[in-house]
């Protein structure tokens, strides 16, 4: 629901979900990802990749721009 739709409901009916979705809590289970992540990101200029190279965790890719 995107936040000018929620603007236009009365609070009630939003406070009543609210207090459904706290009460479903303990049926919802969470989703676990399964290790190890490995995330490549592609920035448009080279000096947010360059400076996370220094991370010990995190390395330069292809060129310049990304880093995994």
């Amino acid at each position: 629901m995107t936040p000018a739709a929620a603007c236009e409901l009365p609070r009630e009916l939003i406070r009543a979900k609210a207090r459904g979705s706290i009460a479903r809590r303990a049926e919802i289970r969470p989703w676990i990802v399964k290790t190890p992540v490995e995330v490549e990101i592609r920035f448009k200029n080279y000096r947010p990749a360059e400076v996370l190279a220094y991370l010990s965790v995190v390395e330069r890719i292809v060129d310049a721009h990304a880093i995994r």
